[in-house]
Protein backbone atom coordinates (compact mmCIF):
# COMPACT_ATOMS: atom_id res chain seq x y z
CA UNK A 1 0.00 0.00 0.00
CA UNK A 2 2.88 2.26 -0.56
CA UNK A 3 2.38 5.36 -2.76
CA UNK A 4 3.01 8.73 -3.22
CA UNK A 5 1.15 11.52 -5.46
CA UNK A 6 3.72 14.06 -6.22
CA UNK A 7 2.34 17.63 -7.74
CA UNK A 8 5.09 18.69 -10.82
CA UNK A 9 4.65 20.93 -13.19
CA UNK A 10 6.80 23.69 -14.87
CA UNK A 11 8.37 26.67 -13.71
CA UNK A 12 5.84 26.84 -11.17
CA UNK A 13 2.89 26.94 -13.08
CA UNK A 14 0.61 23.88 -14.20
CA UNK A 15 -1.57 24.71 -17.15
CA UNK A 16 -5.16 23.92 -17.14
CA UNK A 17 -6.06 20.71 -18.66
CA UNK A 18 -8.59 22.00 -21.07
CA UNK A 19 -5.79 24.26 -22.49
CA UNK A 20 -3.64 20.78 -23.82
CA UNK A 21 -5.65 17.80 -23.59
CA UNK A 22 -9.11 16.22 -23.51
CA UNK A 23 -10.04 13.28 -21.62
CA UNK A 24 -11.71 10.47 -22.43
CA UNK A 25 -15.09 9.56 -21.09
CA UNK A 26 -14.97 6.75 -18.29
CA UNK A 27 -16.92 4.00 -19.82
CA UNK A 28 -17.77 1.44 -16.77
CA UNK A 29 -17.75 -1.63 -18.57
CA UNK A 30 -15.24 -0.56 -21.38
CA UNK A 31 -12.51 0.16 -18.28
CA UNK A 32 -13.27 -3.37 -16.86
CA UNK A 33 -12.37 -4.48 -20.51
CA UNK A 34 -9.33 -2.42 -20.34
CA UNK A 35 -7.68 -4.33 -17.05
CA UNK A 36 -8.91 -7.53 -17.33
CA UNK A 37 -8.64 -8.07 -21.15
CA UNK A 38 -6.79 -5.91 -23.28
CA UNK A 39 -3.81 -4.81 -20.76
CA UNK A 40 -2.80 -8.43 -19.91
CA UNK A 41 -3.17 -9.07 -23.97
CA UNK A 42 -1.07 -6.34 -24.95
CA UNK A 43 2.12 -7.45 -22.17
CA UNK A 44 1.76 -10.84 -22.72
CA UNK A 45 2.39 -10.43 -26.46
CA UNK A 46 5.73 -8.48 -25.98
CA UNK A 47 8.61 -10.33 -24.95
CA UNK A 48 8.84 -7.26 -21.84
CA UNK A 49 11.84 -8.26 -19.63
CA UNK A 50 11.00 -9.06 -15.56
CA UNK A 51 11.81 -7.09 -13.23
CA UNK A 52 12.09 -3.91 -15.15
CA UNK A 53 12.32 -0.01 -14.24
CA UNK A 54 8.18 0.85 -15.68
CA UNK A 55 6.78 3.93 -16.74
CA UNK A 56 3.40 4.07 -17.76
CA UNK A 57 2.54 7.92 -19.43
CA UNK A 58 -1.20 8.85 -18.65
CA UNK A 59 -2.28 6.36 -16.31
CA UNK A 60 -5.13 7.58 -15.62
CA UNK A 61 -7.28 5.85 -13.10
CA UNK A 62 -4.63 3.18 -12.93
CA UNK A 63 -6.86 0.21 -14.84
CA UNK A 64 -3.35 -1.86 -16.11
CA UNK A 65 -1.34 -1.24 -12.75
CA UNK A 66 -2.34 -4.82 -11.44
CA UNK A 67 -1.61 -6.68 -15.01
CA UNK A 68 1.81 -4.31 -15.17
CA UNK A 69 2.79 -5.84 -11.70
CA UNK A 70 1.64 -8.95 -12.45
CA UNK A 71 2.86 -10.02 -15.52
CA UNK A 72 6.43 -7.75 -15.41
CA UNK A 73 6.87 -7.57 -11.66
CA UNK A 74 8.66 -4.53 -12.32
CA UNK A 75 11.53 -3.19 -10.15
CA UNK A 76 10.11 0.39 -10.06
CA UNK A 77 6.79 1.27 -11.37
CA UNK A 78 5.71 4.88 -12.23
CA UNK A 79 2.09 6.14 -13.53
CA UNK A 80 2.33 9.64 -14.89
CA UNK A 81 -0.88 11.75 -15.63
CA UNK A 82 -1.74 15.37 -16.38
CA UNK A 83 -5.10 15.32 -14.62
CA UNK A 84 -5.12 15.45 -11.02
CA UNK A 85 -8.51 13.80 -10.50
CA UNK A 86 -7.33 10.57 -12.41
CA UNK A 87 -4.32 10.17 -10.31
CA UNK A 88 -6.65 10.21 -7.34
CA UNK A 89 -8.47 7.37 -8.48
CA UNK A 90 -5.48 5.86 -9.50
CA UNK A 91 -4.05 5.76 -5.88
CA UNK A 92 -7.27 4.07 -4.71
CA UNK A 93 -6.75 1.57 -7.42
CA UNK A 94 -3.53 1.11 -5.92
CA UNK A 95 -4.58 0.54 -2.29
CA UNK A 96 -7.20 -1.35 -3.51
CA UNK A 97 -4.72 -3.81 -5.35
CA UNK A 98 -2.13 -3.10 -2.71
CA UNK A 99 0.31 -2.20 -5.42
CA UNK A 100 3.95 -0.36 -5.23
CA UNK A 101 3.42 2.35 -7.45
CA UNK A 102 4.73 6.26 -7.88
CA UNK A 103 2.11 8.19 -9.52
CA UNK A 104 3.48 11.66 -10.53
CA UNK A 105 1.11 14.33 -12.09
CA UNK A 106 3.25 15.24 -14.94
CA UNK A 107 3.26 16.15 -18.94
CA UNK A 108 4.47 13.40 -21.28
CA UNK A 109 5.90 16.28 -22.69
CA UNK A 110 7.88 17.96 -20.36
CA UNK A 111 8.90 14.68 -18.26
CA UNK A 112 10.58 15.73 -15.16
CA UNK A 113 12.56 12.30 -15.08
CA UNK A 114 16.51 11.98 -15.87
CA UNK A 115 17.91 10.92 -18.84
CA UNK A 116 17.88 7.14 -19.18
CA UNK A 117 15.65 6.46 -16.36
CA UNK A 118 13.10 3.34 -17.69
CA UNK A 119 13.57 0.01 -19.31
CA UNK A 120 10.06 0.27 -20.32
CA UNK A 121 7.41 2.73 -21.64
CA UNK A 122 3.61 2.16 -21.86
CA UNK A 123 1.07 4.38 -23.84
CA UNK A 124 -1.70 2.98 -24.39
CA UNK A 125 -2.88 5.98 -26.27
CA UNK A 126 -1.92 9.18 -24.75
CA UNK A 127 0.05 10.10 -27.57
CA UNK A 128 -2.83 9.80 -30.25
CA UNK A 129 -5.02 12.92 -27.97
CA UNK A 130 -2.54 15.46 -27.01
CA UNK A 131 -1.08 18.47 -28.86
CA UNK A 132 2.37 18.66 -29.83
CA UNK A 133 3.04 14.63 -30.29
CA UNK A 134 6.85 15.27 -31.48
CA UNK A 135 7.92 17.17 -27.98
CA UNK A 136 5.83 13.99 -26.20
CA UNK A 137 8.06 11.45 -28.59
CA UNK A 138 11.66 13.47 -27.70
CA UNK A 139 10.79 13.31 -23.85
CA UNK A 140 9.66 9.53 -24.11
CA UNK A 141 12.87 9.28 -26.08
CA UNK A 142 15.10 11.04 -23.52
CA UNK A 143 13.84 9.05 -19.96
CA UNK A 144 13.99 5.56 -22.38
CA UNK A 145 17.32 3.76 -21.31
CA UNK A 146 19.44 2.48 -24.67
CA UNK A 147 17.61 -1.05 -25.91
CA UNK A 148 14.78 0.11 -23.60
CA UNK A 149 10.98 -0.84 -24.87
CA UNK A 150 8.31 1.55 -26.17
CA UNK A 151 4.14 -0.14 -25.85
CA UNK A 152 2.02 1.94 -27.82
CA UNK A 153 -1.41 1.66 -28.75
CA UNK A 154 -1.70 2.03 -32.81
CA UNK A 155 -4.55 4.93 -33.72
CA UNK A 156 -6.45 2.28 -35.40
CA UNK A 157 -6.40 0.22 -32.40
CA UNK A 158 -7.54 2.90 -30.52
CA UNK A 159 -10.51 3.31 -32.27
CA UNK A 160 -11.33 -0.20 -32.28
CA UNK A 161 -10.44 -0.54 -28.73
CA UNK A 162 -12.45 2.53 -27.45
CA UNK A 163 -15.17 2.83 -30.14
CA UNK A 164 -17.73 4.59 -27.70
CA UNK A 165 -15.14 6.73 -26.21
CA UNK A 166 -13.56 7.60 -29.31
CA UNK A 167 -16.91 9.22 -30.66
CA UNK A 168 -16.91 12.83 -30.37
CA UNK A 169 -13.32 13.11 -29.49
CA UNK A 170 -11.64 15.60 -31.75
CA UNK A 171 -8.35 15.13 -33.56
CA UNK A 172 -5.64 17.02 -31.23
CA UNK A 173 -3.36 16.66 -34.56
CA UNK A 174 -1.31 20.14 -33.96
CA UNK A 175 2.20 19.82 -34.28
Amino acid sequence: MQHTIEIQHQNGVFKPVSDVYQTFRMVKRRDHMHRILEAPAMLRSFDIPKYASILEIGCGAGLAFSSITRICKPIRMVGIDIEMDMLNKAAKEVDKQDLVVELNQQDVRDLEFSDKSFDVIIDFGTCYHIRKRPMALSEISRVLRPGGLLLYETKINQFLSHPFRFSGVKSMDTF
